[in-house]
């Protein structure tokens, strides 16, 4: 029996070698015959990911880390990868917690991206993380990478890394050869933790951008669907099964509309509670009422993909989550595709107060990293009104810079990333 393997966004641990795998037999045995050609797939992605054909190129797995500063441990209680994983605390002399790698070599000149691979232990004792690269032992210049904890989830993450993007301390270039590296945290208090498993090189994907679209007003429909159908692009419209038909909200012939031009209709539950705030039972009946409604009128393919009434989830709403595909928060980041967390997925919020910098950058970053980025917006109106309105205006500038980067982008609904993962 092969060692376990861990398959990117599946989540789950496979303890099986293709090469071992008696595929025939095995269908032939339980008398499915489809079960045989669906283990060849599985055999063959298997062993695609394996040799990281689409992970990208494995550069470390942090087992040869050592200790510079703080709490550091190499451990196997969340390890991926490698034999281990590199894990740093934040301590009551250290705060701030670093670990090296010294004597390699690391060659970004002509590196398409960046993946880490990293657990957050408890997001709330966290301030950030950074990574540093140098040319020198002494790191007198270095380029830098830092995320706040704001930026991640509890639990497993990938993050692409925009080489653009990387801070220049002193004279280090992306031209230099790079050997020595350093990671560190900053805990915002004693006992923060994160466990480091791997960076990957040259990752293999194209980016995409999804225009998500929460709660299912009108002016999704009267002032954002003309813009995007100029441009042959399509979204995903969030409902609210309740809303459907009341007043400042579309009506059903108008949602089968959208559907009719390829835009997603997804799950946003049936009376937008805060999930986090209501019983097992109660997450229950706001997800499969809206998923319900959504079968019945012509949407089901989307059904199981959700929506977090103002990103709210919890151990009870991801455990009623199991019986559904994905599940979209409200925390601001980008997603790697596959997603190593696909029931909290992220996105990049947009408001009337979200400055232009903001939407260029993540459409950027997708487009330079292959990674995908989720905007996500409320009302469209040629005024805006409320916190969660953007004016008509400033969304057509949106849509034109990404067609802008549409050689380098694809626009997907949420049902086509779905697919795509």
């Amino acid at each position: 029996m092969g060692a376990e393997k861990y398959i990117p966004g599946l989540g789950t641990m496979f303890n099986i070698e293709p090469s071992n795998l008696n595929l025939e037999s095995i269908g032939q045995s339980i008398g499915v015959t489809k079960l045989s050609q669906d283990l060849s797939r599985l055999s063959s992605d298997f062993t695609r990911i394996k040799s990281g054909s689409r992970n990208g190129r494995l550069f470390t797995d942090f087992s040869k880390w050592t200790l510079w500063y703080g709490t550091v441990a190499q451990t196997t209680e969340y390890n991926l990868t490698g034999p281990s994983s590199l894990k740093l605390t934040s301590d009551a002399a250290n705060m701030t917690v670093a670990a090296r790698l010294r004597q390699t070599s690391l060659d970004l000149s002509k590196t398409k991206n960046m993946m880490i691979r990293f657990y957050v232990y408890d997001r709330n004792k966290l301030s950030n993380i950074e990574l540093r690269m140098s040319s020198t032992d002494n790191m007198a210049g270095y380029l830098s990478w830092k995320t706040t904890k704001w930026k991640t989830v509890p639990g497993w993450n990938e993050v692409m890394i925009p080489l653009s993007k990387l801070t220049v301390s002193g004279t280090e270039s992306l031209q230099n050869n790079l050997t020595t590296l350093q990671i560190s945290i900053t805990g915002a208090e004693v006992g923060a933790s994160v466990a480091f498993d791997a960076i990957y090189l040259n990752k293999n994907q194209k980016g995409s951008v999804q225009f998500h679209f929460d709660d299912g007003w009108l002016t999704q429909y009267t002032k954002a669907f003309p813009i995007m159908l100029s441009k042959g692009f399509v979204g995903s419209i969030g409902v609210i099964s309740g809303s459907v038909g009341t007043t400042g909200y579309m009506n059903l012939p108008q949602l089968r509309e959208l559907h009719t031009y390829g835009w997603t209709i997804f799950n946003h539950t049936q009376t937008h509670k805060d999930l986090s705030t209501i019983s097992k039972a109660q997450v229950e009946i706001e997800l499969s009422s809206c998923r319900k409604w959504l079968e019945q009128n012509g949407f089901p393919e989307s059904a199981d993909l959700v929506a977090y009434p103002y990103g709210g989830h919890n151990e009870d709403v991801l455990s009623v989550m199991s019986h559904y595909r994905l599940g979209r928060s409200v925390l601001e980041e980008y997603e790697v595709c596959p997603p190593i967390q696909p029931k909290v997925l992220k996105v990049i919020n947009i408001y009337n107060n979200t400055e232009d910098i903001i939407w260029q950058t993540a459409i950027d970053i997708a487009a330079e990293t292959g990674c995908g980025v989720t905007l996500l917006f409320h009302k469209i109106e040629d005024t805006a009104t409320d916190s969660i309105s953007f004016a008509t205006s400033k969304f057509s500038s949106v849509v034109n810079y990404v067609q802008s980067k549409i050689d380098k982008l694809d626009v997907l609904t949420f049902e086509e990333w779905a697919q795509s993962i």
